[in-house]
């Protein structure tokens, strides 16, 4: 449901699939010693555009809830660089 939603609204990727993404690529980035909000140059690499511009620290919360949310194939990416960590 939380993917299905994240879909439909960037709002709802923000506040729902975004923290699980999040949880994720500290836990992977911990892996190889970096830190999501200390490693910003290494993690944005490791994570590409897509991924990092999700789960950044300091992206800012989506006022509009109209806007639509990540598309199946750019959140395929992510998990994919994800699963690559």
């Amino acid at each position: 449901r939380i993917v299905e939603w994240s879909g439909t609204s960037d709002l709802d990727a923000h506040t729902r699939l975004r923290p699980v993404l999040v949880e994720v690529a500290e836990v992977r980035l911990a892996g190889r010693g970096l830190r999501l909000d200390r490693d910003v140059g290494e993690a944005r690499r490791l994570l590409g555009p897509k991924a990092w511009d999700l789960v950044r620290p300091n992206r800012p919360r989506p006022e509009d809830r109209d806007v639509p949310g990540i598309a199946p194939r750019d959140l395929e990416e992510i998990l994919d660089r994800l699963e690559a960590l």
